[in-house]
C-alpha cells in the first residue's frame, strides 16, 4: 500500500547523501544497497530499481519511499502497477512508467536489529502528454483566400490523434483530416489549412493532440475573415414606360472579393426566368455595367425584376423592380347589330379591328340561350376569325347557328371586344319520323318502311341507309327491288325480302336550292364539284355515272379524269363527249360506311343537237357556264355537296 506523510528520519536527514554500507554484525540493522544513483526512463517503459538487502537477522519487512518534491509517499508490496518490494524480492519494478513516476526513491528494510535504507536514486521520465506550441494568436484573412493556422507538437510517446476545434458564435465544430475544405491536421503536419476562407470560418480555434500519456490542447487562436457576398443596390423600384420605348433598370454592385457574375431574374405571374448578358433585345448585365437595358419594351417585358451579383463568397440580390409597360388594347366593332340568314346559305358577320400593337388573335363568342361557345379560325364550317380577316363567315348556315355573337381581338396589351350582334337563321333541317320502329316480315314478302319528312325549305332528295354487321349501305330510288325513296314518297318498299335485307334502316332527306339538269358542250372541260364533311375522316372517294341503266364507277387516275381523291373529291372531265352524258353521284367512305350526294344530270351538246344517254332530246342552247351549289344536309355520318360549272 502507499502511505503519504512523514518518512523515516534517515530519508529526511540523509536524502541525497551517499554513505558506504557496513556489513551487519550480530543483531545489527540490515545493509541496503541500490545499484545506480539515477535512472532515465522512457514514458511507458517497464523499469526496475535494483535493491539488495544483507542482514544477520532475517529482514521482516521491505518498503520504498518516494518524494516528488511536493510530498513523500511510502510504497509497499502489492501496489498496482508495481512488482517486488518483498523480503524475497526487495527491488522495485514499475510496469508502465508515467510522468507521476518521476522523483527520488530509497529502499528500506527492517529486521530485529532495526531499520536501514539505501542511498537515494533519482528517476527521470522522458515524455508525457503532448506539448503544443502556437506562436501566432490572431489571424486575419481575405474571404476566398487560403489561410494556415500553425501548430507545432512535441510528444513522446508519439501522438496517435490530432484535430482542431472551432467555436463560431458558440457553435463548436470538430475539424479533422478529411473534413471538407481543409488540409493538414495529421501527425506529420498538425497545422490547419483552410483552402477557401469564408465568413463562417471566423471564430476561435484550438489544436488538440493525443498520445498514450493523454490529451492536450493549445492556447486559443482567433481567425477573422473579412469580405463577403456582394452588395446590390438600385436607384428606383418602379418604372412605367409606353409600349415600344427603351428602358434602363439601374443596378449598382460593390463586391470584395471581386464580382464574378451578374444576371437578372424576371417574375411574371409567379413564373421566374433568368436574363443574362447577350439576351436578344437587351444589353448591359455585365461585370462593369450590371444594369439591364431593354431596347423595345413590350407587354411581355412587364413584371418584377431582381438584379443579382455573385462572387466567391456567394450570391446576393437587390430590391425588386416593378416594370409596367403601358399601351392600348384593340378597338373592336361589328358591321351591324343584327344579321338574318336562310338555313343552308352563306353569311358573314362583319368585324373591324384597330390595334397598336398589332393583333395576334381573333375569336368570337356565341351566346345561345345562356350557353357560351368560342369560335376560332379552326371552327368547322366557318371562315375568318383571324387577325387578318376578323369577320366570321358561315359557309352553310343552320338553325342552330342562331344566337348573340361578340367579336374579340387580342394584342400584347390586352383583349378588346365588340358590341353584340344577333344572327337569326330561318328554316331548319328536315324533321324525319318513321313508323313503326321495328318490323318483322316473312321471307319473300313485300315490306314498306314508312317515312314522313317535314322540311323547310322543301327537301330535294331522299335516300335510306342500312346498317348490318358493321357495314353501311345507301339505298336510292331506282335500285333493283326498291320502290319509293322519292321526294313525294320517302318511304322505302322492298319488293322481295331476303335474309340479306335484315338490318337497321335510317331515312335521310337532304335539301338543295336549284335544279339538277346541266349542259356541257362537246370537246369542252366540265367540273363537277363535290365537297365532303365527315366524322370520322373519310378515306375513299369515287363517282358513279348512270347511262341508260348502265352504271360506271369513276376512280382517280382514269384517262381524261382529274380529282376524285380524298383531298380533292371533285370530278373534272377534260373532254366532254356523248359518252360522258348521264347522271352522276359523288360517293365518300369512312370507317362507319359510305354516303353519296344526290344525282346530277349532265347533258352533252354538239352540232346544235343536244344529246344524253337517257334518250331525252333537248333544244339547242347557247354556250354558257352553269355553276350550281348543292348542299347536302341530312346525312348522319358523311356530308357531301356537289356542283357543276
Amino acid at each position: 500500500m502507499t502511505e503519504k506523510g512523514m518518512a523515516p528520519n534517515f530519508f529526511l536527514k540523509r536524502a541525497g547523501r551517499h554513505t558506504t554500507p557496513k556489513l551487519p554484525v550480530g543483531n545489527s540493522a540490515p545493509v541496503v544497497v541500490i545499484d545506480k544513483n539515477s535512472y532515465q526512463v522512457n514514458y511507458g517503459d517497464n523499469f526496475t530499481i535494483n535493491c539488495t538487502v544483507e542482514a544477520k537477522s532475517q529482514a521482516t519487512n521491505i518498503f520504498w519511499i518516494k518524494s516528488d518534491g511536493q510530498q513523500i509517499i511510502t510504497l509497499n508490496a502489492g501496489l498496482p502497477g508495481t512488482e517486488g518490494m518483498t523480503v524475497d524480492e526487495p527491488s522495485l519494478t514499475i510496469v508502465y512508467a508515467t510522468e507521476t513516476d518521476a522523483g527520488l526513491y530509497a529502499c528500506y528494510a527492517i529486521n530485529k536489529g532495526g531499520t536501514a535504507n539505501s542511498k537515494i536514486a533519482l528517476v527521470t521520465i522522458k515524455g508525457g502528454v503532448p506539448s503544443l506550441i502556437t506562436k501566432i494568436k490572431k489571424y486575419i484573412a481575405l474571404y476566398g483566400k487560403t489561410v494556415t493556422l500553425n501548430c507545432t507538437i512535441d510528444a513522446y510517446p508519439p501522438i496517435s490523434d490530432v484535430h482542431w476545434k472551432r467555436n463560431s458564435s458558440d457553435i463548436v465544430t470538430i475539424l479533422s483530416s478529411g473534413s471538407i475544405g481543409v488540409r493538414g491536421i495529421n501527425r506529420t503536419h498538425p497545422s490547419l489549412i483552410l483552402d477557401i476562407a469564408t465568413s463562417s470560418d471566423s471564430g476561435t480555434y484550438v489544436c488538440v493532440a493525443t498520445n498514450n500519456a493523454g490529451t492536450q490542447q493549445s492556447d486559443e487562436l482567433t481567425l477573422v475573415v473579412y469580405g463577403g457576398i456582394p452588395t446590390v443596390t438600385v436607384n428606383q423600384t418602379l418604372y412605367s414606360i409606353p409600349y415600344g420605348n427603351s428602358v434602363t433598370l439601374r443596378c449598382d454592385i460593390s463586391a470584395e472579393p471581386p464580382l464574378t457574375n451578374v444576371y437578372w431574374e424576371r417574375q411574371v405571374e409567379n413564373k421566374t426566368s433568368m436574363v443574362y448578358s447577350g439576351e436578344s433585345g437587351t444589353s448591359g448585365v455585365i461585370l462593369h455595367n450590371p444594369s439591364l437595358i431593354i431596347h423595345f419594351a413590350t407587354l411581355s417585358d412587364g413584371g418584377y425584376y431582381t438584379c443579382l451579383g455573385r462572387n466567391v463568397a456567394g450570391t446576393s440580390n437587390g430590391p425588386q423592380i416593378n416594370l409596367i409597360v403601358t399601351g392600348d388594347q384593340p378597338t373592336v366593332t361589328v358591321g351591324s347589330s343584327s344579321y338574318s340568314s336562310i338555313s343552308g346559305t352563306t353569311i358573314t358577320l362583319e368585324c373591324f379591328v384597330s390595334s397598336n400593337p398589332e393583333t395576334v388573335l381573333v375569336y368570337w363568342e356565341k351566346n345561345s340561350n345562356g350557353l357560351m361557345t368560342t369560335i376560332n379560325a379552326n371552327a368547322v364550317g366557318t371562315n375568318g376569325s383571324t387577325a387578318n380577316t376578323p369577320s366570321l363567315t358561315f359557309k352553310f348556315t343552320d338553325i342552330s347557328d342562331s344566337g348573340i355573337f361578340t367579336c374579340f381581338a387580342v394584342n400584347e396589351l390586352g383583349t378588346g371586344f365588340s358590341n353584340i350582334t344577333e344572327l337569326t337563321v330561318t328554316g331548319s333541317k328536315p324533321i324525319v319520323t318513321v313508323d313503326p320502329l321495328n318490323e318483322t316480315v316473312e321471307y319473300g314478302s313485300t315490306v314498306t318502311l314508312n317515312c314522313n319528312v317535314i322540311s323547310s325549305p322543301k327537301q330535294t332528295f331522299v335516300y335510306w341507309q342500312k346498317a348490318a354487321n358493321g357495314t353501311i349501305t345507301s339505298l336510292f330510288n331506282g335500285l333493283p327491288g326498291v320502290l319509293g325513296v322519292t321526294i313525294d314518297n320517302p318511304s322505302l318498299t322492298i319488293e322481295y325480302v331476303t335474309k340479306e335485307d335484315i338490318g337497321i334502316y335510317t331515312c335521310t332527306p337532304s335539301v338543295t336550292v336549284e335544279n339538277l339538269n346541266y349542259t356541257a358542250y362537246d370537246g369542252k372541260t366540265v367540273h363537277l364539284l363535290c365537297s365532303v364533311r365527315s366524322n370520322p375522316q373519310h378515306n375513299k372517294v369515287f363517282w358513279e355515272r348512270n347511262n341508260n341503266g348502265t352504271t360506271t364507277t369513276i376512280l382517280s387516275g382514269m384517262i381524261a379524269i382529274r380529282g376524285v381523291t380524298v383531298e380533292n373529291p371533285s370530278l373534272t372531265i377534260d373532254y366532254v363527249t356523248m359518252e360522258t352524258a348521264g347522271k352522276y353521284r359523288c360517293f365518300a367512305t369512312n370507317e362507319i360506311g359510305t354516303s353519296a350526294s344526290q344525282a346530277i344530270e349532265l347533258v352533252g351538246k354538239y352540232n346544235d343537237i343536244s344529246f344524253n344517254r337517257l334518250g331525252k332530246t333537248k333544244k339547242k342552247r347557247r354556250n354558257k357556264f352553269i355553276k350550281q351549289n348543292i348542299q347536302y344536309y341530312g346525312g348522319k355520318r358523311n356530308e357531301i355537296s356537289t356542283m357543276i360549272k
